[in-house]
C-alpha cells in the first residue's frame, strides 16, 4: 500500500509540476506577443492592447510597440496613441510609420488646428509620407468651418483620380448650391412660391391651395354677408399667410444646413474609403 500511495503522490506532483510550467509557458513573453498579434488582426485592439502592455514591459520590440500605438489609435483613445507613436520618432526602424500615424491621429481627433500648428513647424515630418500628410491637411481645412485657406494648392499632391475628388469637394464645400432665405420669403409674397425655391414642393402645395381656399371663403362669407365668418375666415388667412413666408425663410435654412450635412458626410465616408491616405504597413497582419 505504501508503494501504490509513493506512486500516486508522485504522479500529482508531477501534474502539477507539469500544470505550473503550462501556465508559466502560456504566460511567457513569447506567448504574449503572439496572443497579442493574433488579437490585433482579429481587430480585437483593446484586449491586444493589454497583450502588447505586457510583453514589452519585459521586451522592447519596435513592430509590437508600433501595433500598440495603432491600437489605441483604433478604439479612439487618441492621445494615448500619440504619446505611444512618439516613443517611436527617433530611434525605430517604424520612426517614418509613427510620425504619419501621429498626424493621422490628429486628423482622427478633428483636432486640425494643431494638426497645421505641426506642420508649420516642420518638426516630426516624414519625409516619406509627406504628401499622405499634406492630403489630410487639405481636407482639414475643408471640415473645418473656422479656417479658410487657398486649397487649390494642394491639388498637384493629389493622382488624376484624386483629383477630381478633391476638386468636387472643394467646389462643394466653398461654393455650395444654397438658397437666400430672404428670397424664400420674398417670393412666398406668392403663396407656395418660397418653399418651390426651397425645393419643399409638398408644403408648397398645401401652402397654396390653404391660402386659396381661406382667402376665398373669406371673401365669399364677407360679400355674403356673413361678415363675421368673414373676418374669422380672413384672419385664419392672413395668419396662414404670415407663417407661409416665415416657414419659407426657415425652409431656406433647413436646406442649408442639409446641405453642409450631407457634404461633411459625404466627405467622411470618401475619407473612409481611402483609409486617410494611409499607406499600406507590409508588417500589420502580413498586410
Amino acid at each position: 500500500m505504501k508503494f501504490f500511495f509513493l506512486i500516486f503522490l508522485i504522479s500529482i506532483i508531477s501534474i502539477s509540476a507539469q500544470e505550473t510550467n503550462f501556465e508559466l509557458d502560456l504566460f511567457s513573453k513569447e506567448n504574449r506577443q503572439k496572443f497579442g498579434d493574433h488579437l490585433f488582426c482579429k481587430s480585437d485592439y483593446l484586449r491586444a492592447i493589454e497583450e502588447y502592455r505586457h510583453y514589452l514591459e519585459l521586451e522592447s520590440n519596435d513592430t509590437s510597440a508600433f501595433k500598440l500605438a495603432f491600437s489605441y489609435a483604433e478604439i479612439g483613445r487618441f492621445n494615448e496613441a500619440e504619446d505611444n507613436f512618439k516613443t517611436l520618432f527617433f530611434s525605430s526602424e517604424f520612426s517614418e510609420e509613427a510620425k504619419y500615424e501621429f498626424f493621422r491621429v490628429q486628423f482622427l481627433k478633428h483636432d486640425f488646428e494643431k494638426l497645421r500648428s505641426t506642420l508649420k513647424l516642420n518638426t516630426y515630418l516624414p519625409t516619406k509620407y509627406y504628401d499622405n500628410i499634406k492630403k489630410l491637411e487639405y481636407y482639414s481645412t475643408l471640415l473645418d468651418e473656422n479656417y479658410f485657406t487657398d486649397t487649390t494648392k494642394y491639388f498637384n499632391l493629389f493622382s488624376n483620380r484624386e483629383k477630381i475628388e478633391a476638386r468636387n469637394f472643394y467646389t462643394d464645400t466653398y461654393f455650395p448650391q444654397k438658397k437666400d432665405p430672404t428670397l424664400a420669403a420674398i417670393l412666398s409674397i406668392i403663396p407656395g412660391l418660397g418653399k418651390v425655391y426651397t425645393e419643399n414642393y409638398g408644403d408648397a402645395v398645401t401652402a397654396f391651395l390653404y391660402s386659396t381656399l381661406l382667402t376665398y371663403a373669406a371673401i365669399d362669407n364677407y360679400s355674403a354677408g356673413h361678415k363675421t365668418r368673414g373676418i374669422i375666415l380672413g384672419s385664419l388667412g392672413a395668419a396662414f399667410y404670415a407663417g407661409n413666408i416665415y416657414g419659407s425663410y426657415t425652409s431656406a435654412q433647413i436646406f442649408n444646413a442639409k446641405i453642409s450635412l450631407n457634404i461633411d458626410q459625404n466627405l467622411v465616408r470618401y475619407l473612409d474609403s481611402v483609409n486617410l491616405f494611409a499607406p499600406v504597413y507590409d508588417f500589420l497582419c502580413g498586410k
